[in-house]
């Protein structure tokens, strides 16, 4: 689902990432924090979602 959603930037998108980056599953978390990094998305420059990127992203070296 994730990589069906690159390149996509509307609110509806966007907010389907958001849900998975706070998927059980720390390889979902990884690849939608590395899909959502440069999207230009207004909703992605809070300070929370910032913080849930980065951590998707440094999910990538935890093991499910």
């Amino acid at each position: 689902l994730v990589r069906a959603l690159k390149n996509r930037e509307d609110d509806k998108s966007v907010d389907i990432m958001l849900n998975l980056l706070q998927s059980k599953s720390s390889t979902v978390r990884y690849w939608t924090a590395k899909t959502l990094e440069n999207n230009h998305n207004p909703k992605l420059k809070t300070k929370e979602n910032i913080k849930l990127i980065k951590s998707g992203i440094n999910d990538g070296n935890s093991p499910d």
